[in-house]
């Protein structure tokens, strides 16, 4: 609720049901309406208005946002980016831009599904299905999500929540993963495994296209009915997830080299990298280093 009807409302709910159950045979202790109230701020336009029924022009309608960016999109810019009894500001373009966010989780989805067969979808993930530095990176990555959603969401930080899972599904699985999954690296075991994890933590907040989602992926039951992902400490491995992350540090800094000396985005290029103690594992990369960071040699 608004915390500008704390008293007008919620006391008052409060007050009117212990005065009606007064005499009622449960415990006052089990006639109170509600032991936890989760204070929001106020929904305000882009100039700081408060949205107001008495104020038409200060509003937006709803219905008119869902018919032009989708459901999810509306509901995400609500949740993403306002942090318990604060104050936010909604305006069109917030939500413009959640909707790229569902369009990611899409593409992401339809990528990872053309790139399986129909046999893969039957098959139930074990540990024993992982290969590769990367697969053990994106687990592991994936394990500490579950951990850190749980926490926020059992204190309430529905917004924290919603961003790591957001930076996790648009960065950790579809810029890196998804990429160095192409060709020789592919194991689509992990990739469906990871992609069903996250259309679980992913469906609180965008119900509808991560149940469309779901129905695709041969699944027996609806999404809304699946069991929430539970953290599994046997899915985290450190050494093999540092080695990773030097691998896309690798990449990355490569790829700004070439931003900062203007070199044409297909033309390949040669580089030479020191490895030191890091040689074998990245000699593993060394295709993905070669084609993620465009080099020749």
């Amino acid at each position: 609720t608004g915390y500008d009807i704390l008293f007008f409302w919620i006391a008052r709910m409060i007050l009117a049901s212990t005065y009606a159950l007064r005499n009622d045979k449960f415990s006052e202790e089990k006639s109170i309406p509600f032991k936890t109230v989760y204070l929001h701020g106020l929904i305000r336009d882009r100039f700081g208005k408060k949205m107001s029924k008495s104020h038409p022009e200060t509003c937006i309608d709803p219905l008119d946002m869902i018919e032009k960016y989708g459901t999810d999109a509306l509901r995400l810019s609500l949740v993403i980016g306002s942090t318990p009894g604060n104050d936010m500001r909604l305006y069109e373009e917030k939500i413009a831009g959640y909707r790229n966010f569902v369009n990611k989780v899409w593409n992401g989805a339809r990528f990872a599904l053309l790139n399986v067969d129909k046999s893969d979808l039957s098959k139930d993930f074990s540990p024993s299905m992982i290969k590769s530095f990367a697969d053990k990176w994106i687990l592991s990555k994936l394990q500490k999500l579950i951990q850190e959603v749980d926490k926020d969401l059992k204190n309430f930080r529905l917004s924290d929540a919603g961003n790591k899972i957001y930076d996790f599904y648009w960065s950790s699985y579809c810029d890196w993963y998804l990429e160095i999954s192409k060709g020789e690296h592919k194991n689509p075991a992990v990739l469906l495994h990871v992609l069903k994890t996250s259309l679980k933590l992913i469906h609180p907040f965008m119900p509808f296209v991560s149940e469309t989602i779901w129905e695709n992926l041969n699944t027996k039951n609806l999404l809304i009915n699946e069991k929430w992902p539970e953290f599994d400490k046997k899915l985290i491995f450190e050494k093999e997830s540092r080695a990773m992350e030097l691998v896309h540090e690798i990449i990355t800094q490569i790829r700004s080299i070439r931003a900062e000396s203007r070199v044409e985005p297909v033309k390949k290029i040669q580089a030479v990298i020191y490895a030191g103690k890091h040689l074998s594992s990245l000699e593993e990369k060394r295709e993905v280093i070669m084609r993620l960071a465009r080099l020749e040699s």
